[in-house]
């Protein structure tokens, strides 16, 4: 069986403090946001008026629910680990974002279609089989021609919960999933992240 981390993910969400180290670094929280979501607006272009997108591996949120107000959108968030999850409604009441559990290999039948999303901080702790299986199942629920960002660590590392790969491994799991590879840059916010622009 396919180690998706769930185990792992859901010990992190113990206490909120754990939740953000788990996340992202504790210091910079909001500088990290932002500038995420400043790539993120880059690359998510043309959207319709109140899009509807979707966050692979939320967490507890952190970049999905500033999303709403940043793209005037309708966000699900979605995530393996239901501690995780139950953070992320603790911080939202409106309904907006939603959060959605899954199986930590596929995104739910049942979910419809997306006019973008993202992936940020997920899959540089998820095995290729588990990428390759969310970036397989992702034309099913994107709309044509939308767009999905997802941020990669470069690097050779590998171990629990820490996959670096090389710029062509990233590629090459991309073009394994009937995605198109628009744009993949290397280095931003951080020296060793890609940001993989597919659609």
């Amino acid at each position: 069986m396919t180690d998706t981390g769930v185990a792992y993910w859901d010990a992190q969400a113990a206490t909120v403090e754990e939740a953000r180290r788990a996340v992202w670094a504790a210091d910079g929280w909001d500088e990290g946001v932002a500038d995420t979501l400043d790539i993120l607006g880059r690359w998510l272009v043309d959207l319709p008026d109140r899009p509807r997108l979707v966050d692979v591996g939320c967490g507890m949120g952190r970049v999905a629910v500033p999303a709403v107000s940043r793209f005037k959108a309708r966000v699900v968030g979605v995530d393996p680990s239901r501690a995780m999850l139950a953070r992320a409604s603790e911080t939202t009441g409106t309904g907006n974002p939603t959060w959605v559990g899954n199986d930590g290999l596929t995104l739910p039948e049942w979910i419809g279609l997306f006019d973008g999303g993202w992936s940020v901080l997920c899959f540089q702790h998820l095995p290729d089989e588990v990428v390759a299986g969310y970036l397989a199942d992702l034309p099913r629920v994107l709309r044509p021609d939308a767009r999905f960002v997802a941020q990669f660590s470069v690097g050779e590392g590998r171990g629990p919960h820490c996959y670096e790969r090389s710029v062509d491994e990233i590629a090459s799991l991309v073009e394994r999933s009937r995605l198109r590879l628009l744009a993949l840059a290397v280095g931003e916010m951080q020296p060793n992240w890609a940001w993989a622009v597919m659609s």
